[in-house]
């Protein structure tokens, strides 16, 4: 129902940098606060989240573009005093189409108040989703509840988790007016006034992605949305009302121990797995036993003449993956492009000859491969330089080392090619992101054998136009250049991406380009009439050409009638256009133009899709011609060697427009996006199509960096199964596949040092305070009791979780009142490496809060101090989640067969050599407790 709503504002702004402080209140006078930024209204109670955020969109009628986003936009804050002396904040916004008022009231110590009233200030026409607060599940699960409704009193019981995800079922009370809990905060009363239909309903188990960041009921007006007209303003008033329970206690208990400690060796090994190599081969066979590899290895190349590149990618890959040098390298020049690599204990010569089946699939294919071992060492045979350095990847990942920290590999022999010739991945540069890029290139692109990136380079710094960057975040040229000389090095092909027309803020930042733009009130497009336009975006081409050399420049051309008037009316270059057929006469008109002067240039031209295809021709949200005739006008004067990025984002699994384009005779790709689901289906239906490619697509801010990553990782993880799909005839789902993507991708962005450590475990049990099986109080089954005690391996680790009762960090009414406020444990200033913990925050919390504090307090009296934050290294135990740094390492199958588990999470100790006297462990937020299952000290 909101999937519309999701896919425009990803789409118009998630690259949109929002979150600055807007209005925040915070004194101590109340335990009432407040933000109002860019992720909406967010309430908290004595710390605790009452609402996460709130959202409001004001969209043209059928999710079609949009007119308002509050998200988007800084509010004017001001403070005044009520009658009874309290604080009044009046926070307004408004642009030339819509004005949006909040007025927040702490009425008292229980209660606070917001009124929220939006008006159009034009006649066009619109319709809204005013979202009036993401609700805190964790506060709700499993208490009782009484509503007031328009058809009388209601009383129920909120489940632990809902039955469905359908959001009209799981709407607690339809037409509240009163909606009271009992709450583990106290009672908790919503009152809200208004003269449209309220919604509360339990979001916990739907699929969209805006439910999936934290646990919550949608509570607000407009799903679906609403018509909203400057004669039909909206107006609501919403009292939240909170009387808390003297019964309930939160924690006040600090507690020092000294543990027993218990050496062992090899606390760290590296966990034993199947044979796994991703993307999937074509064929693996074994053959009995194993070779024994050195730390350092002879390599022989036999390469074609000129190339470079294969001997420092193999030095490089098995160092970084397998702890193995190479000495320098035998070379020798082949007399095609066969590309032979041999690595051995033993020394090589250049004189080697090999018969092998040049007619086999592998060896006809220009990126296949055979990788060999034998008793003889590793042999890979391929048909290019390409091939061969895909071996290589494939190589890393059969080599593996014993609990000893030996070196072997499986004798085998692989025989490989890809499926998709095309596959690829799109993202934008940012000046503090270049390490983080370089790692993606090297690692996850080249790792999982992707062949070309679309680089996003419409935020970058330009010598032609410097004052468009923003000078603290935008790519340098210099760095620029680095990155697409990285690429080459790792075969893998860069195209440049400047969105135009349309998409075009870029052009118009700090107050550049007026003259050209399209409609001077929404700075979105630019004239494409206006003969400034092309002398501008043509002088860009020319130093991104010079930047990239490039066999093919995308050229945006989606979402141009998104936001603002395309054409404009008052435009004087095409005010005049306004037919039904304008805007898309206009785009197809300004792409022929730049795909001629590309050609000129030997440079072919890609393009998203999207303005080629109507509603009713491909019904889905990704086609956004205004009528069936601009969409076939668009396809019709479409260049044949204009290359079509056909994205789609949704996974019902439907998609003709592959087709439609092949059919035009336009080579295609298929572009997805994050959902497993997306990337799975409409992969496989580029195959069925006989489509080039694929695309997987990135959107998370114009500068991301390594912190963007973590916070986005999903986005990232999808890399992996845009590659598996591409290369491999893999046919299982996402949920079948024999590994998860996130450990995937972890292995290759951020390798481990597979040599076994030696540690002490911690015996926590004089710090076990909260019986296991009650601290939820949710029914039996719903608890951490099943874990094994004794001495027990997660993931390579050795743990001690001996204990009946658990550990918990926490100081407040969401941890257990037997909680620990503060645990100090004191060591025999022993040396450490990390600290490996199990661990899990006992409620699902919002990414980036810090769940707990973790100080390290040296023998020299100095301290230093690392923090578990949600997503990014820790968890909850109820949250399902990929994370950079930590793993799941535990689970449990609750009766209503939700899944329950332990994250590990690697602590570094960010000053190794000296000893340590004591490490505690202190609550870092307020929102919930946290779980300390075990500790292991590694060394």
């Amino acid at each position: 129902m909101l999937f519309k709503r999701f896919m425009i504002l990803f789409m118009t702004l998630a690259l949109t940098i929002c979150g600055q402080l807007s209005a925040q209140e915070t004194t101590n006078d109340t335990p009432w606060e407040f933000t109002l930024n860019g992720k909406g209204l967010a309430i908290r109670y004595d710390g605790i989240p009452i609402t996460w955020k709130s959202s409001l969109y004001v969209v043209k009628p059928g999710w079609t573009g949009l007119i308002y986003n509050q998200g988007s936009r800084p509010f004017q804050v001001t403070q005044t005093t009520n009658e009874q002396g309290r604080p009044v904040y009046t926070a307004v916004d408004q642009d030339p189409n819509y004005r949006s008022t909040y007025t927040i009231t702490k009425v008292d110590n229980e209660t606070l108040r917001v009124q929220y009233d939006g008006v159009m200030l034009t006649d066009r026409p619109g319709e809204i989703e005013c979202n009036l607060g993401y609700f805190n599940a964790n506060l709700f699960a499993n208490r009782p509840y009484k509503a007031f409704t328009t058809k009388g009193y209601k009383t129920g019981h909120v489940p632990i988790f809902p039955k469905t995800n359908n959001q009209v079922e799981n709407d607690l009370a339809q037409h509240f007016k009163t909606l009271t809990f009992d709450t583990r905060l106290g009672k908790l009363t919503l009152d809200i006034k208004t003269d449209r239909q309220v919604r509360f309903f339990d979001a916990r188990l739907d699929p969209q992605e805006w439910a999936k960041p934290v646990p919550l009921f949608w509570c607000g007006i407009g799903v679906p949305a609403r018509p909203i007209s400057h004669d039909n303003p909206l107006n609501v008033v919403m009292t939240i009302k909170i009387t808390p329970n003297k019964k309930n206690v939160a924690p006040t208990k600090e507690l020092t121990i000294t543990p027993a400690l218990t050496k062992i060796k090899n606390a760290r090994t590296f966990p034993e797995k199947q044979l796994l190599v991703v993307p999937q081969p074509k064929s693996i066979e074994t053959a009995a036993g194993t070779i024994s590899l050195n730390d350092k290895l002879n390599i022989a190349i036999s390469q074609p003449q000129g190339e470079t590149r294969l001997e420092p990618a193999a030095k490089r890959i098995l160092k970084t993956y397998n702890t193995i040098s190479l000495n320098p390298a035998v070379i020798t020049n082949s007399s095609d492009n066969t590309t032979i690599i041999r690595i051995s204990n033993d020394a090589l010569s250049a004189d080697y000859t090999t018969d092998f089946d040049r007619n086999a699939h592998w060896f006809k294919n220009e990126e296949g491969q055979q990788v060999t071992i034998d008793n003889s060492g590793i042999t890979i045979i391929a048909p290019s330089a390409r091939g061969a350095f895909y071996g290589l990847h494939t190589l890393r990942q059969i080599i593996t080392r014993d609990a000893d920290g030996n070196a072997y590999a499986q004798k085998l022999t692989v025989k490989d090619f890809p499926t998709m010739k095309r596959r690829g991945a799109h993202w934008f540069p940012s000046l503090k992101g270049v390490p983080f890029h370089e790692k993606l290139i090297e690692r996850v692109m080249a790792g999982n054998k992707m062949n070309y990136a679309v680089i996003q380079v419409d935020h970058a710094t330009w010598n032609s136009f410097p004052d468009l960057a923003d000078k603290k975040n935008a790519v340098l040229n210099e760095d620029l250049k680095g990155l697409v000389k990285l690429c080459r090095e790792n075969f893998i092909e860069p195209i440049p991406l400047l969105n135009v027309p349309g998409h075009g803020q870029w052009m118009f930042q700090n107050g550049q380009n007026k003259d050209i733009v399209e409609d001077p009130t929404t700075p979105y497009a630019y004239c494409t009439k206006n003969p400034k336009s092309y002398e501008f975006i043509q002088t860009l081409m020319e130093e991104v050409i010079e930047v990239f050399q490039p066999k093919t420049f995308h050229l945006g051309h989606d979402e141009v009638t998104m936001r603002g008037q395309f054409p404009n009316p008052d435009c004087k270059f095409c005010g005049n256009e306004t037919d039904e057929e304008a805007a898309s006469r206009l785009v197809a008109n300004h792409l022929t133009k730049l795909t001629d002067w590309l050609k000129d240039r030997n440079i072919k031209t890609m393009i998203w899709g999207d303005m080629m295809l109507h509603k009713g021709t491909d019904d889905n949200f990704e086609a956004l011609a205004r009528t069936a005739e601009a969409a076939k006008y668009m396809r019709d004067h479409l260049p044949k060697e204009v290359v079509v990025a056909d994205w789609h984002y949704n996974d019902k699994g439907q998609y003709p427009s592959l087709k439609q384009f092949r059919d035009m005779g336009n080579k295609v790709i298929a572009c997805t996006w994050f959902k497993p689901m997306n990337v799975y289906l409409f992969t496989n239906a580029a195959k069925e199509a006989g489509i080039d490619g694929i695309m997987q697509t990135t959107w998370c801010g114009y500068y991301p960096t390594e912190y963007t990553m973590e916070r986005d990782f999903y986005q990232f993880t999808a890399f992996i199964l845009a590659a598996e799909y591409s290369w491999s005839d893999r046919t299982e789902k996402p949920t079948e596949l024999p590994y998860l993507a996130a450990d995937i991708y972890n292995t290759v962005y951020s390798p481990r040092d597979l040599r076994p450590q030696d540690g002490l475990l911690v015996d926590l049990r004089k710090a076990q305070t909260v019986n296991k099986t009650k601290w939820t109080n949710f029914a039996p089954g719903w608890n951490v009791a099943s874990l094994p005690g004794g001495e027990n391996k997660l993931e390579g680790i050795t743990f001690n979780t001996s204990g009946s009762k658990a550990v918990v960090i926490g100081n407040s009414l969401m941890s257990p009142k037997e909680s620990l406020t503060k645990l100090t444990i004191k060591l025999d200033n022993v040396k450490a490496k990390q600290l490996a913990v199990l661990n899990g925050s006992l409620w699902a919390l919002a990414r980036d809060t810090t769940i707990t504090k973790v100080i390290y307090n040296y023998a020299d009296g100095s301290a230093n101090s690392q923090s578990l934050i949600t997503e990014v290294n820790s968890g909850g135990l109820m949250q399902t989640l990929e994370m950079r740094k930590a793993v799941k390492a535990w689970k449990h199958i609750t009766p209503q067969k939700r899944e329950m588990h332990l994250w590990l999470t690697e602590v570094t100790n960010p000053e190794p050599d000296k000893a340590i006297s004591s490490i505690t462990f202190v609550p870092g937020s307020r929102m919930s407790g946290w779980y300390l299952a075990a500790l292991t000290i590694l060394q």
